[in-house]
């Protein structure tokens, strides 16, 4: 490869790609470290046109090792942002493993690049579409992972809650969904996750949880807005409904504290509270 810059640094271009077709065809199978060496010796002389031939060639030789993330960041190198998400995209679906570090490597890249909406909005779409193909489990989960990104927590309960029921979960995605979504006073998708959890019944595994946060949730909801006394009266209501069913003990012992909340600034009920 350094006699092909040589004869570039001359205006030899045609000699100068001969001598770099010669070295990218001269690598073997197996050796993986030469294909890194020769494709790093392309990326530090700003060649990535050369580095990414020697990634595919490299790739060609050697099926059984994957140089997706090398690819990738070469089309980064280059601009080519659609061909990095392409290539990200899949590099997931060959390899399941890796989705955690692919959304990594997205977010730190496409958070630095210019047009960041744009090109989430482009992974968004790219992310539908394949999903609506092939319904891929992980590409799915990529798929909630960047609309909880942008907040867009209504469009991640749709995919979470139909991850849960394909691969019959125990309500887990959905609870985190509903706790980060209540957090950030995203009231109606947590109110949603909420009570879908209590929909599965007083035997699963976030029942209690999401009966009492469903609740609280309800409430924060009224007192942020303007209410009326109907509106309060029906909150009073609630918590009573459910201090009969869960009754008053450790277990309910925040709801209680909010329930007191409740008597004591806005129902006026002082000595209740």
């Amino acid at each position: 490869a350094n006699l092909g810059f040589v004869w570039e640094a001359k205006g030899q271009k045609k000699k100068a790609d001969k001598q770099f077709n010669k070295a990218i065809e001269s690598l073997k199978p197996k050796q993986i470290h030469s294909v890194s060496t020769l494709a790093n010796t392309f990326t530090n002389k700003g060649e990535y046109n050369w580095a990414l031939k020697t990634y595919e060639h490299g790739q060609k030789i050697n099926t059984q090792h994957d140089f997706g993330f090398y690819l990738a960041n070469t089309y980064r190198n280059m601009g080519e942002t659609e061909q990095m998400i392409n290539t990200y995209l899949e590099l997931v679906e060959r390899n399941p493993k890796d989705r955690q570090n692919v959304q990594t490597k997205l977010q730190n890249t496409l958070a630095r690049t210019k047009g960041t909406s744009d090109n989430f909005d482009l992974l968004k779409q790219k992310l539908i579409k394949k999903i609506q193909k092939s319904n891929n489990t992980d590409l799915t989960e990529m798929l909630v992972w960047l609309f909880m990104q942008s907040d867009e927590f209504d469009a991640a309960f749709i995919y979470s809650k139909a991850l849960d029921k394909r691969l019959s979960e125990d309500g887990t995605r959905l609870y985190t969904l509903a706790t980060i979504a209540h957090e950030n006073k995203a009231y109606d998708t947590a109110i949603k996750s909420y009570q879908y959890l209590i929909t599965q019944g007083k035997e699963s595994t976030y029942y209690l949880e999401a009966r009492i946060l469903e609740l609280i949730a309800q409430t924060e909801r009224t007192l942020e807005m303007t209410y009326n006394k109907k509106e309060l009266r029906k909150l009073d209501e609630r918590f009573q409904e459910i201090f009969e069913e869960l009754g008053k003990n450790t277990s309910t012992a925040y709801l209680i504290k909010e329930y007191a909340h409740l008597n004591g600034f806005y129902l006026n009920k002082h000595e209740t509270a």
